[in-house]
């Protein structure tokens, strides 16, 4: 934290402190899960890793060099932004009225890692394997992915899904 002479002193406070101090009593209504939701994918969208690459040929072969990569969406990065355990997750994932939201969710973040695994950006056996998507066919040692299922929200943009969280909200 800064002090009024513009230097920083050491707090004992960590994000996990931030975490534990939110009122989460109350939890989210299905529209306020589905704009936090929105709010989560803004955050991410602008979120990139600094990839070490290297060049392979002439002059310049072996320098290194950065290339901006997303950020792949994960359910524990969406829950540790909106401040929800694995167990309050699972009972919004059982509640009824809370069913098509969580769906949306769970979908969207599903389709942003298996177009990014499809392009190379991400590991398409890692995403494979978070989303239990893939058929596993072993052959000569060799363990790769046959089937990458599709999702319906492939071509949405944060305009669209921003409509269908209304939609949603108006339904709750």
């Amino acid at each position: 934290m800064a002090t009024e002479s513009g230097k920083f002193e050491r707090t004992s406070s960590s994000p996990l402190d931030y975490i534990r101090s939110i009122d989460r009593a109350a939890g989210y209504t299905p529209a306020a899960l589905a704009r936090k939701h929105l709010e989560y994918l803004k955050f991410m969208r602008d979120r990139t890793w600094d990839r070490a690459e290297a060049i392979r040929g002439g002059d310049a072969a072996g320098t290194i060099f950065y290339v901006k990569a997303q950020v792949m969406l994960t359910h524990a990065t969406f829950r540790t932004f909106a401040a929800i355990t694995k167990s309050a997750w699972k009972c919004y994932r059982e509640a009824e009225e809370y069913a098509e939201v969580c769906d949306l969710i769970e979908d969207t973040i599903e389709a942003q890692n298996i177009e990014g695994a499809a392009v190379g950006e991400f590991n398409a056996t890692l995403v494979a394997r978070i989303h239990k998507i893939a058929d596993r066919v072993e052959s000569d040692n060799i363990t790769r992915i046959d089937r990458v299922a599709q999702s319906p929200l492939n071509d949405l943009s944060l305009d669209q899904l921003d409509a269908i969280a209304g939609i949603i909200g108006e339904k709750s």
